[in-house]
């Protein structure tokens, strides 16, 4: 079973085209994350997969079904789509009716119903708002809710746009578990994004397109540098990596201090504690500023001393510092 994209183009009724001689391939228990700027097409292939888009040239085939042959009602029922917004897709009175909702389309008996709800709301953790109106939820539970309406209805893939957005580190954590759990059950996670972190943390798989074209498919590890050319794909592999080699060091993100022997150690000030409290950032040293001027007193202009600094690095007579002081 898998989702094959074959030399795909697309169009808008406008005449704007969004997809440019794409293919791709996702497997069954695959996790992949498609990366890329803002109208790169990542959710118009995303919808293309899906059947709610169908391609202009090429074809997109699920589990040996082209898209074309069938209703999107019918590949809806092997690869769910989770929005970004979760109200775009919920509208039951309580979450307990939202999950039950494709059950009862499908006519599952009873048996069935409360086997697939059950472990929907395990996943996505929904126990004690199932009784609760969707709409009262905070928005963070209701893309869990969302989430959870497409566990349910058993498909063979799993697309999440954007699923990060509005989550916090909690949220975030638990969401790499779900991912995990369906990957290993069988179902392929396919995952719109521009959180580098949580890309890092949950997919092997990276899949970064620009300009309406894809650029890379691979792992963080094995993605290029940046190019002239391609800017956007060697700025998210740039990122990618940075993620993974932070995750890999440690599970928490956390700045290290600044090393001895920094640029402040280097160009002593008497009244360097003002600069170092401004500039305590402890990822960087401070740019490069030019000869015989304190990198925190360059102003626009003339140059002049001001109050907050020591002078010594202007070279400036002191008489000419005490009348401006």
């Amino acid at each position: 079973m898998s989702i094959d994209v074959q030399n795909v183009v697309f169009r808008y009724p406008d005449g704007t085209t969004a997809l440019e001689d794409v293919s791709l391939s996702f497997g069954a228990g695959e996790r992949v994350a498609v990366v890329g700027q803002n109208g790169a097409g990542k959710t118009t292939l995303a919808k293309l997969m899906n059947g709610l888009l169908t391609p202009t040239e090429g074809r997109v085939v699920v589990n040996g079904v082209s898209t074309a042959d069938q209703t999107t009602a019918m590949t809806a029922r092997t690869v769910g789509y989770v929005f970004q917004n979760p109200d775009d897709q919920i509208f039951a009175s309580t979450v307990e009716d939202e999950l039950e909702y494709m059950p009862r389309y499908f006519k599952w008996n009873e048996e069935k119903t409360s086997a697939k709800l059950g472990r929907a709301v395990e996943l996505t953790g929904i126990e004690e708002y199932l009784d609760v109106n969707p709409s009262d939820l905070p928005f963070a539970i209701k893309k869990f809710v969302a989430i959870a309406t497409v566990i349910v209805n058993d498909c063979d893939y799993v697309i999440l746009d954007e699923p990060t957005a509005g989550l916090d580190a909690i949220g975030t954590e638990r969401l790499v578990d779900l991912v995990r759990e369906l990957s290993d059950s069988g179902v392929g996670v396919i995952t719109i994004t521009h959180d580098m972190r949580f890309v890092a943390d949950a997919f092997p798989r990276v899949v970064v397109m620009a300009n309406r074209r894809l650029v890379m498919d691979g792992s963080a590890q094995t993605s290029s540098p940046p190019t002239r050319r391609s800017r956007p794909h060697g700025f998210a592999a740039r990122r990618l990596r940075n993620c993974s080699a932070t995750s890999a060091a440690s599970p928490a993100h956390s700045r290290s201090p600044r090393s001895p022997g920094s640029w402040h150690e280097s160009h002593p000030c008497p009244n360097g504690r003002r600069h170092r409290r401004r500039r305590r950032t402890g990822i960087d040293p401070p740019p490069v500023h030019r000869r015989r001027r304190h990198p925190r007193c360059q102003l626009r202009g003339r140059q002049r001393v001001p109050r907050t600094c020591c002078g010594e690095h202007h070279g400036m007579a002191r008489s000419v510092q005490r009348n401006r002081h």
